[in-house]
């Protein structure tokens, strides 16, 4: 629980990869996303801030109303090499987008907007170890969990800082391999995406476990608790032999699951009793996505690993 701070001079750009919807050449920059020179770092600045504004412009004009699930993405950004293994996303009630690898308990503040990483701090000092697969907030708190069901609960840092923490276990880290995390405010309970699921459950469509957590629950996180979230099969394409989630959202105002599976490639929505909403490929081309957000416009954020090549961030319409 011993804290700290570094200080940082200025925020850390991201490089912008080229996407023909939002018009003109997209830019040429690449890296690891850490300003240069002065006269790079202005050049770099001004083309930047060109770009931010025809993203602006395409979200605030057409609230993305009209957008099919199938359109083409409104920005993309390349992340610096630090965050080549991404695995989770998740917005604040603010409107700020966090993220996370895999191996390290570092957490991000991405401007999406703007691509800059303005923001990162620690968790636990030295930085807590394991296999993290998603982020959530919950109230004035953030959680991350691993594949096995543990969950590290603590609160925002200052920039530069370590934090202290506190973790649960969910008990459920024998029932599946769980990857992707949320946070369902009506239900006051933390969603766990079953991405490989044990011998219990194969072929019973399990899709995630909704856990009580937060005010007014136990807030014990035992496995006991769980609701098991099931799609039956026969509702998804004949094509996809199973459906192995990598993320998992609730949609801002319809209050729906949102997840993708990056094995399939491919998007589902339901209810939160398991009711099919939707069904289908996920949209561009993505080699390895592992984390999902949607902001109130709405729009859809999917962070990919890097898989040859840069780790991105893509941001798309989604249907309303």
């Amino acid at each position: 629980m011993r804290g700290g701070a570094r200080a940082r001079t200025r925020p850390v750009m991201l490089a912008v990869a080229a996407v023909a919807a939002l018009g003109g050449v997209g830019l040429a920059c690449r890296g690891t996303g850490t300003p240069g020179d002065a006269a790079a770092d202005s050049a770099q600045a001004q083309l930047l801030a060109t770009r931010l504004a025809r993203t602006t412009a395409r979200l605030d004009s057409t609230r993305l109303g009209s957008a099919r699930a199938d359109s083409a993405p409104i920005a993309r950004w390349l992340l610096p090499e630090a965050l080549n293994e991404i695995s989770g996303l998740a917005l604040t009630r603010d409107g700020r987008l966090l993220a996370h690898g895999d191996e390290r308990a570092v957490v991000y503040e991405l401007d999406y907007r703007r691509g800059l990483i303005t923001r990162s701090f620690t968790v636990g000092d030295p930085a807590v170890t394991g296999d993290f697969e998603g982020i959530a907030v919950v109230g004035d708190s953030l959680v991350l969990a691993t594949s096995a069901g543990v969950l590290y609960v603590f609160a925002e840092g200052a920039d530069g800082a370590h934090v202290g923490y506190r973790t649960l276990d969910t008990g459920l880290g024998h029932a599946c391999e769980l990857e992707g995390l949320a946070y369902d405010a009506t239900r006051r309970a933390l969603l766990l995406g079953c991405k490989q699921p044990g011998a219990a459950l194969e072929g019973r469509g399990t899709l995630l476990f909704r856990v009580p957590f937060g005010p007014g629950t136990a807030a014990t996180g035992g496995a006991a608790q769980a609701e098991r979230v099931a799609l039956d099969p026969a509702h998804l394409p004949a094509a996809w032999k199973g459906f192995h989630p990598s993320a998992v959202e609730v949609h801002p105002v319809r209050g729906t699951y949102v997840l993708v599976a990056g094995i399939e490639g491919t998007l589902v929505e339901v209810t939160p009793a398991g009711a099919l909403v939707r069904a289908g490929p996920l949209p561009g081309a993505h080699a390895q996505p592992e984390g999902v957000a949607l902001t109130a416009d709405p729009a859809l954020l999917v962070a990919d690993e890097a898989k040859n090549g840069a780790a991105v961030v893509t941001l798309y319409p989604y249907p309303r």
